[in-house]
């Protein structure tokens, strides 16, 4: 309990919903049944996602794998076709090259 008033909690919750709007998220979406984030590896490919991304970082491809939860793989889009790299194989290659997954990612 905040000690606010009924309006001023609802009020507070709208801010926190917006708030949660606004953080850069990825862009997920599963492929026979498996969990993929999509990367746009050039302007293009960006633009052709549209509305799913609000927000563009630009990330080496440690950052990429290292930002991965386990068990989701990685959909490269390019700026004409793409191609995925499993969660399977994502999880192997951090595992291999020894790249620690962030926290946050």
């Amino acid at each position: 309990m905040t000690g606010l008033s009924p309006e001023a909690e609802a009020r507070l919750e709208r801010v926190r919903e917006q708030v949660a709007e606004a953080e850069p998220r990825p862009v997920l979406t599963d492929i026979d049944g498996k969990r993929y984030m999509v990367i746009g590896a050039s302007p293009q490919a960006i633009q052709s996602l549209g509305s799913m991304v609000k927000f563009v970082s630009t990330m080496s491809g440690s950052q990429v794998f290292a930002g991965l939860m386990p068990g989701v793989g990685i959909l490269v889009k390019l700026g004409a076709g793409s191609f995925a790299i499993s969660p399977e194989l994502a999880d192997e290659a951090r595992e291999r090259y020894g790249i620690a997954r962030r926290a946050n990612g």
